[in-house]
């Protein structure tokens, strides 16, 4: 993502209330103390993002949800990052451990559309994001610890039980990208291809390794 304009926009037709994992594969080394959305559903939903080069997961418009990742992930390196929403627990995950997590109180309002890249707040595109995303993922269900490592490793198929949605981000029709599991699919807005990837290792399966989209600076 080049921070300023691009993003990628997705129909909402999700079903999700206070459980929920969000999963995303991020590459950045942008250090600004501004927001900077990986995914979100915008006011009144949630939104995974970054400042400073922490993670924060919250109910996008209020403040006083927000729950801390401790660990920097703008090193420039890929990061396998998890927000997981349990009833009145936030747990924040980086590269298959837990990195925080806290009591909070808590239901996403799901809005039409959900981005990567940025969140639209207050009927406004903003919160632009910094370097790569690959393998965003929205499931309705809580992944366990066990779970978040297998699927770092191994991307879902798009149809386990409690997917709501996976975009690999690397099946798609010009601006046109495809949702699998719910079939949300989404409008990519100044996105390009890129081979610089997050590994795998799916030894036991034949899915090929995702490719994902480079946003590039202006």
């Amino acid at each position: 993502f080049d921070g300023l304009d691009d993003y990628i926009e997705i129909n909402n037709n999700a079903n999700y209330n206070n459980t929920l994992t969000i999963f995303a594969s991020i590459k950045t080394s942008n250090t600004s103390g501004s927001p900077q959305a990986i995914f979100s559903g915008g006011c009144g939903d949630f939104t995974f993002d970054i400042v400073d080069g922490l993670l924060r997961f919250y109910k996008q418009c209020d403040g006083s949800t927000v729950t801390w990742g401790s660990t920097s992930v703008n090193d420039g390196l890929w990061h396998q990052v998890v927000a997981v929403l349990n009833e009145n627990i936030v747990q924040i995950y980086v590269d298959g451990n837990l990195d925080n997590w806290e009591y909070q109180s808590w239901t996403p309002s799901s809005n039409e559309f959900l981005t990567i890249g940025n969140s639209i707040v207050n009927s406004q595109y903003d919160e632009h994001f910094t370097g790569m995303i690959d393998n965003v993922q929205l499931w309705d269900i809580v992944l366990s610890e066990e779970d978040i490592q297998q699927y770092m490793n191994c991307p879902p198929s798009g149809y386990e039980s409690g997917l709501h949605s996976y975009w690999g981000l690397n099946e798609g029709y010009g601006d046109f990208i495809i949702g699998t599991g719910t079939e949300n699919n989404g409008t990519i807005n100044g996105a390009i291809y890129s081979e610089d990837v997050p590994e795998q290792n799916c030894s036991n399966t034949n899915i090929e390794e995702i490719e994902g989209f480079t946003y590039l600076a202006s």
